[in-house]
């Protein structure tokens, strides 16, 4: 019984929570909605290409990445060793993440034979073309192990999931959880 009351508390503090941040600029995109249907981190992986295509445009001169192009992103995010290295990659170049080196494929609208990514604009949050977006409810494998984890609310800067909130106390209000 208490797990119900708790999975309905649960509920209701994300719910108030999407409610509150779109006075933020941040929206809550039905697609990445795990209360609705499964949201996995594939979909995550899938939404930041997305943000990649639109962030990197005029580069890409406006041929989004095929798949091969973005395994070669993901290779670079795969070799990635911690939270540290990660932070220098988004704070390098003036304040701006980039991924270097991409190989474009053949595509007649294509003239540039290797591209290099923005990532994120740091100067750019709060503002600029940055997306601010709320995924709930993703559902990851656990490492090494069998079952899964379920992630509250993530909150994606240009795709990128950089915060994570989780409701751990139900007797606190939303304004002192802010």
């Amino acid at each position: 019984m208490g797990n119900k009351k708790k999975d309905y508390l649960e509920k209701a503090f994300q719910e108030k929570v999407v409610q509150e941040l779109p006075r933020y600029k941040w929206e809550a995109p039905e697609e990445l909605n795990g209360n609705t249907h499964l949201v996995t981190v594939q979909d995550l992986i899938n939404n930041w290409r997305q943000e990649l295509n639109r962030l990197n445009a005029d580069q890409l001169e406006n041929v989004p990445l095929t798949d091969n192009e973005f395994a070669q992103v993901m290779q670079q995010v795969n070799q990635i060793a911690n939270s540290y290295e990660a932070a220098k990659i988004l704070a390098m170049e003036d304040s701006k993440g980039k991924i270097d080196g991409i190989y474009r494929d053949p595509h007649p609208d294509v003239t540039r034979k290797q591209v290099t990514l923005t990532i994120f604009k740091k100067a750019e949050v709060a503002g600029g073309d940055s997306s601010y977006k709320i995924a709930r409810e993703v559902t990851s494998p656990k490492n090494g192990s069998k079952g899964e984890n379920r992630f509250d609310l993530i909150l994606l800067i240009n795709g990128l999931p950089l915060i994570n909130i989780e409701q751990k106390r139900s007797d606190k209000s939303l304004d002192y959880a802010f």
